[in-house]
């Protein structure tokens, strides 16, 4: 099994017959494992140097500060108390769910620092 995720709960119980596959064709990536792959049954075949490469367009959160809340530990679409806790630990901990910005696009860079720490800010008190 895995033992490592991103975010808080991974994609869930895989199996040979089981895989988790990525939703939004291969380009969904939220930081949260357990909300961007679907656990499905095995009837595809897997990928390999042949398979065409998909085109992911970036995308950025449509709420920084919404990070929270959800069955999951995700985005709930709520900001409320739970997203500022939530981003307090994690970005004490320097956990990629607290990389909210920095990025060309204003989102993720693959770096905790203060940047993320005043996006996060600006847009919990602008409610977003």
């Amino acid at each position: 099994g895995v033992d490592s995720f991103e975010g808080v709960a991974a994609a869930g119980t895989l199996s040979d017959i089981l895989y988790a596959q990525r939703k939004e064709g291969g380009c969904q990536d939220t930081n949260q494992n357990a909300i961007d792959f679907d656990v499905v049954l095995a009837t595809i075949f897997p990928n390999n140097s042949a398979t065409l490469a998909v085109a992911c367009v970036p995308s950025v959160p449509p709420c920084l500060a919404d990070i929270a809340g959800g069955a999951t530990g995700g985005p709930d679409g709520i900001v409320d108390g739970s997203d500022f806790i939530a981003f307090i630990n994690a970005f004490g901990a320097g956990d990629v769910q607290a990389d909210v910005a920095g990025g060309a696009s204003g989102g993720p860079d693959g770096i905790v620092d203060g940047s993320d720490f005043i996006a996060f800010i600006n847009a919990f008190g602008a409610g977003c």
